[in-house]
């Protein structure tokens, strides 16, 4: 029996020290080797609020108008473009709500583009 403690020990010193995690706020600290340290600091809350609230379409009518009356003939051909690559479809109707923001986000930079065309 003495030869099978002698092993058991033995093998317990090859693992090395244990490691355990106890309350609420532990800190663990570790030395991976040579001078290298990881801290594993699980005191804060692992999700934060976002830090601005999301961005949200209008409402379907008044994206069909942007596309219809505020967009020329040329950024509506762009628009077109970017929903077929982007959705694979053309007609708004088919987008979901975040496909509608990021429609929305893409006619409002076309605007922008050409009102920064138009000043000197």
């Amino acid at each position: 029996m003495q030869l099978c403690e002698q092993l058991l020990a033995w093998l317990d010193r090859l693992r090395g020290p244990a490691q355990s995690v106890k309350g609420n706020r532990a800190l663990q600290v570790g030395k991976g080797g040579g001078d290298v340290y990881v801290f594993h600091d699980r005191s804060h809350p692992a999700a934060e609020p976002p830090s601005e609230p999301p961005r949200l379409a209008p409402e379907f009518p008044q994206l069909v108008h942007v596309y219809k009356r505020e967009l020329t003939p040329a950024e509506r051909e762009g628009t077109d473009k970017f929903m077929r690559r982007e959705f694979g479809t053309t007609t708004i109707r088919d987008l979901s709500d975040g496909d509608q923001v990021r429609l929305w986000a893409y006619m409002q930079t076309c605007l922008r583009n050409r009102e920064r065309r138009r000043a000197p």
